[in-house]
Formats: C-alpha cells, structure tokens, sequence
C-alpha cells in the first residue's frame, strides 16, 4: 500500500460547544502566533491576546479565527463568566486535574493559557473554575507555552467529537 500526502484536508465538523483561547501578556510573539494557529487548527471560535502581544501572520497563517485583543486578562475572564462560560485554567497548580483524566463539560468553555515564564497570576488562577495541567516524566519540569496549549486543545477537541474520521 502506497501513501501519498494530502495538503489541506477539509475541516472536520464540529459538534460541541464554543471553545474561546485566552492568555495573559507573552514573553515571545512566537508563542502567542503558535497558540493562534493550534486554537484554530483545533476548534477553538476565538483567540484573545493581551498586553503589547501580536499574532505573526507568517506564523498563524491561514487562521480561520476570530482575534480579539483586550488590554488585560482579568476583564475578559469576568465577562466570559457572567456569559456562562466555564472557565479553565492550564497551569501547574495545587488541586489541579491530570489533563487525560479531565472531562470536558460540553458547555461554552474559555480556555486560559498561563505565562510562559511566570504562568498564571494569583488574582486569575483565583478566578479558575478548574484547572488542569500535564503529566511530566523528565525536566525541564514545564513544556513550551504552545506545545502544553496544544496538547490541551487537541484533548479538548478529542472529547468533544471534533476529530472524528
């Protein structure tokens, strides 16, 4: 059997409820242009930087998105609340769920990605409904901002049916 590569494979269909990507100010535009591109790649209806972030278009491109830009994080997870989002955190924390065995509530979800050298703030992992992180075997003891977003869109995505073939 031969295999040939297939560039661009249509979208598959989503079935669940809206997944918003937030996160606070970055250290590298990079990060924040990587998380733009797997948001989209994955499901997720809007992306919100904050801060003085900017989304590299050579980066994120091709990005079937929705980019909002706020000036801090704080509002817009107060907002996403009071319009019944479920608000969860990724980030290293006590009481926090192991990722694989996290279940997704198929509910309107606002997903807040953490700083990649200082993760969340104490007054916004306070704001947290849950919160969840991935299990490490090696160090460092943390991945990439963009790979640990990524790796928690895709299991967001898994469960909620939108990679079904």
């Amino acid at each position: 059997m031969k295999h040939e590569q297939i560039r661009k494979r249509k979208p598959l269909s989503k079935n669940g409820k809206p997944l918003v990507v937030a996160c606070p100010p970055m250290k590298s535009n990079c990060n924040v242009s990587m998380l733009a591109r797997s948001a989209s790649c994955l499901g997720a209806v809007r992306f919100i930087t904050t801060g003085q972030n900017r989304i590299d278009d050579h980066i994120s491109r091709d990005c079937n998105i929705e980019m909002k830009h706020h000036h801090s994080l704080l509002p817009v997870i107060k907002r996403y609340r009071r319009q019944g989002y479920r608000v969860i955190g990724v980030e290293q924390a006590t009481r926090s769920k192991n990722i694989y065995n996290y279940m997704f509530e198929d509910e309107p979800t606002l997903l807040v990605i953490g700083n990649e050298c200082k993760g969340m703030d104490q007054e916004v992992l306070d704001c947290m409904d849950e919160v969840i992180e991935i299990p490490l075997f090696g160090e460092p003891h943390s991945l990439n901002v963009a790979v640990a977003a990524s790796l928690c869109l895709y299991e967001y995505a898994k469960q909620c049916n939108y990679l079904e073939y």
